[in-house]
């Protein structure tokens, strides 16, 4: 066997592996706007916020007026219907050093007896800090070269000015770190953004260390700490952006000492990308987001005359957008909350990651509303969900009380994305079962489906959802998938779609759904027949509950391209394999289920009657609830991070300082003892597969909705018992992994081949 050979035996086995990549993103939404209102928005979770230090320095202004820089509407210039001014904004505020880095203030001595005040001044370390700001979400911190005071208002004096402190020149801040570390002699620590640094040498007799700072395998500077009794410290200082002298990276060596090795501690870091260090310049826009005031004090920038359209996703700039509901209409009256004219502002993250979205802070109710993670619909105003979480003062949430805890959420009537709207015959029945919809729940901020139950055409049988009995949502879609014979489908939760044969000639497709490479069930799927065959709904029994619709395809058209191909247009699936069936009693992460309760008598579980009401939920079609309590009491500590239950946790601090007074407009602090919490859900992104392992357009999202045939009736179905066939691969990051695998294998064994006959022909030599 030659090496040609085997190289292009490789190349054919890596070429069978199926691999496409779908994108995904996660949407952090703001609180929904109407309209004919004017808004501000200060606690959206796209803001940076610091929980810890409860800081925030961002804010937003809409109207539908002409505005100036500081939000002030002029009510006598209104922009044309539809049209809307958007005013951001945000100032610096100080923030504290992790590590307590101090310096000594002259202070009187409040327990003095003598007469002269004067001679009652004395010297007390107070904590110092750093100018912090948010600039379109992500954390700067605004460029000083002078120690500023953190004042905590205890000394009943007006705060200091800010010398030398520019919100116009910024840098992003890379780590405020309290965390203690010890290191030898070639030893680094990884600070984040490609900046280490590394310990040189150390010097136990003259307790001194060698310290530097690099970024990749540059070096940026370095310095010799001398440990003192309470420590040293290193601070790193650059000429930035004119501005002489700005700190750049704070170290405190705790200690020198020997161990088994020569050790140096430390036990405070800050850093900034001092690399990346901008100035915001007024002659600089961002997309729609036009510069109208930068100066040290503060950034502002107005998007103008933003035009609102129905069904409209507007980008207004710094990965910032806004999203307008199907049927706005402004020509409506200007009111508030007017049906028609509800939209959000939204950053979508694309890139690779964890990310987290988080509710507003320290509310005593959160919905949709303040609650990004909470299912929403917004062309339809659906919402389901409501959390109830009042801590006392004492920071408790209380056991099986609804008014200090619970979480209820119930189900709505929603649309496929698939909607033919192809309406109703003259008798006034609906013609497409696609049109019939389906019953969605958000739970525990995740999209859940009850188990719907449909009739022998694929209509929603009403009265049928079981609210206690529900599987998670795994697609609802109408991109355009246009795919030829072996081409596959990844739908999620390794569930995939597979074309197994198409016949031009009778306008058939043969589908076939596997769960992890598993065959499921197989239909052929007709189109163009009228007799409704061009669905393919696959029903089965679930928890002894009959007919419980599992997936539903549509297929537009099959045709004769290079090759023959078949195009599918809508896709729903729910994840049958994972189905929750509540008991009363049962605990779910820290909550207690109680059962189902009614919506008229849920009234008394902390005000859930604001389910009529459009701060929470505005339309609830079901006639009961879900409700849970904690089965035990949840004391807010010092610093917490608890997963409460699924994938919703609560974060929470506890201040121990007065935070400074605000500089921006209108940003509010908490106090002096208070506890600071949030609840959050984690999305993650990731390199996934649209599962075509042909040339076809697999999930090109152009969301085209079907043309073909309109009619109802399922296909034949076929389910027999145990069959399974072996299937390809899905797509996506194992199938990379093994192709490379594979590729790797056979040229080392060409390798091993190719020097086993080198050796065998000098052997016979």
């Amino acid at each position: 066997m030659k090496m040609r050979y085997l190289l292009a035996a490789a190349l054919i086995l890596f070429s069978m592996v199926g691999v496409s990549f779908a994108a995904e993103s996660v949407e952090i939404r703001s609180e929904i706007l109407w309209y004919g209102s004017s808004d501000w928005l200060q606690d959206w979770a796209a803001f940076y916020y610091d929980l810890k230090n409860n800081i925030c320095t961002e804010q937003i202004y809409l109207s539908i007026y002409e505005i100036n820089n500081y939000g002030g509407s002029d009510y006598d210039n209104p922009l044309s219907p539809g049209h809307i001014n958007i005013l951001y904004s945000t100032s610096p505020v100080i923030q504290k050093f992790e590590y307590n880095w101090t310096v000594l203030v002259e202070e009187p001595d409040w327990n003095w007896n003598g007469e002269d005040w004067e001679e009652s001044i004395i010297l007390v370390p107070r904590p110092t800090g750093f100018a912090v700001i948010g600039f379109f979400g992500e954390p700067y911190v605004a460029l000083n070269n002078e120690t500023i005071l953190y004042n905590n208002n205890m000394l009943g004096r007006d705060m200091p000015a800010f010398p030398n402190v520019g919100a116009n020149k910024i840098a992003p801040l890379v780590v405020n770190d309290n965390t203690k570390y010890s290191l030898k002699v070639g030893d680094s620590i990884d600070l984040g953004k490609g900046y280490a640094l590394y310990v040189e040498q150390i010097d136990v007799g003259g307790n001194k260390t060698n310290l530097i700072l690099k970024h990749g395998d540059t070096q940026l500077g370095s310095g010799i700490v001398t440990a003192s009794e309470s420590g040293g410290d290193w601070i790193f200082e650059k000429d930035l952006l004119n501005m002489p002298n700005v700190h750049v990276l704070r170290v405190h060596v705790k200690d020198v000492f020997h161990g088994n090795d020569a050790i140096v501690e430390i036990d405070g870091l800050w850093l900034i990308d001092y690399l990346n260090a901008f100035e915001v310049k007024s002659d600089v826009n961002y997309g729609k987001w036009n510069a109208t005031s930068i100066n040290s004090e503060e950034l502002v920038y107005i998007a103008e005359d933003i035009a609102l359209s129905s069904n409209a996703t507007i980008a207004l700039g710094k990965d910032w957008n806004l999203k307008v509901q199907d049927g706005f209409n402004p020509m409506l009256e200007l009111r508030f909350m007017e049906p028609n004219n509800r939209f959000y502002l939204f950053k979508e993250y694309t890139e690779p990651g964890t990310y987290e979205i988080r509710s507003s802070v320290s509310d005593c109710q959160y919905t949709y509303n303040n609650f990004a993670a909470f299912y929403y619909d917004l062309d339809k105003n659906l919402a389901t969900e409501v959390l109830n979480a009042y801590a006392g003062y004492d920071g408790q949430f209380e056991k099986e009380d609804p008014d200090s805890f619970s979480y209820t959420t119930t189900y709505v009537h929603a649309d496929y994305k698939y909607l033919p709207n192809d309406g109703f015959d003259e008798d006034d029945i609906l013609i497409n079962s696609w049109d019939s919809g389906y019953d969605i729940m958000g739970y525990f901020g995740e999209l859940y489906v009850p188990l719907n139950v449909v009739d022998g055409d694929g209509f929603y049988v009403y009265e049928s959802t079981k609210l206690d009995k529900f599987a998670p949502l795994v697609m609802d879609d109408d991109s355009k998938y246009t795919l030829k014979t072996g081409d596959w489908i990844e739908l999620g939760n390794n569930y995939t779609l597979h074309v197994r044969q198409i016949d031009i000639k009778g306008n058939k497709a043969h589908l076939e759904l596997q769960k992890d490479g598993v065959f499921v069930n197989s239909s052929i799927v007709t189109t163009k027949s009228g007799d409704g065959s061009s669905n393919w709904i696959y029903k089965d029994i679930l928890l002894n509950v009959k007919d419980v619709q599992h997936l539903r395809v549509h297929v537009k058209d099959v045709f004769q391209g290079q090759d023959e191909l078949v195009e599918i247009d809508g896709i729903w699936l729910m994840d049958y394999n994972n189905v929750t069936d509540l008991k009363s009693g049962d605990e779910v992460g820290l909550l207690k289920y109680e059962g189902l309760s009614s919506i008229d008598s849920v009234d008394g579980y902390g005000n859930l009657q604001r389910y009529s009401s459009p701060n929470a939920l505005y339309k609830v079609d079901a006639e009961s609830v879900l409700v849970f309590t904690l089965k035990n009491n949840l004391t807010l500590t010092d610093e917490m991070d608890l997963v409460i239950a699924n994938n919703m946790s609560l974060k929470a601090y506890k201040s121990d300082y007065f935070p400074l007074p605000n500089i921006a407009r209108g940003v509010a602090y908490g106090f002096y003892g208070e506890y600071n919490y949030y609840f959050y859900v984690t999305e993650e992104i990731g390199n996934l597969s649209s599962g075509n392992d042909g040339d076809g357009d697999s999930g090109n999202g152009d969301g085209n909705k079907g043309s073909g045939d309109s009619s109802n009736k399922s296909s034949e179905t076929t389910n027999p018992e145990n069959e399974t066939k072996p299937g390809k691969l899905a797509g996506g990051i194992g199938a990379i992994v093994l192709g490379l695998f594979l590729l790797i294998a056979l040229i080392l064994i060409a390798y091993l081949y190719r020097r086993y006959k080198t050796r065998m022909g000098q052997s016979q030599k």
